[in-house]
């Protein structure tokens, strides 16, 4: 089996502040490493039109999607859900073909 990963992006609600929304990413984080087979999670926005892109790194296909039914069961992720324009969401699980390592580059000197 592959590694698998979630790519979803969306906008939030109007009237939610990015910091409420990032106090929330707090107790979605916590959520998150309670999940088995989650590996890394990284959280994007777009310069250009405040879209959100949020990508996390699943050991399976299977850990993926029963995370993703948990979300939907959790009183941890009812703050995020509500900062969601739910309307705006694009969800998708790719299964990973190739990647490399990641490793902290250095300015050159």
């Amino acid at each position: 089996m592959s590694q698998v990963v979630e790519i979803v992006q969306f906008k939030l609600n109007e009237g939610i502040t990015e910091q409420d929304f990032m106090s929330s990413n707090d107790e979605f984080e916590k959520f998150l490493y309670q999940q088995s087979g989650m590996l890394y999670r990284s959280l994007c926005k777009s310069s250009t039109n405040g879209t959100y892109t949020d990508i996390v790194y699943w050991q399976t296909m299977e850990q993926a999607k029963t995370a993703q039914q948990a979300f939907f069961d959790s009183e941890f992720c009812k703050q995020f859900m509500i900062c969601i324009d739910k309307e705006s969401v694009i969800m998708d699980h790719l299964d990973i073909l190739a990647q490399t390592q990641c490793e902290e580059q250095t300015a050159a000197s």
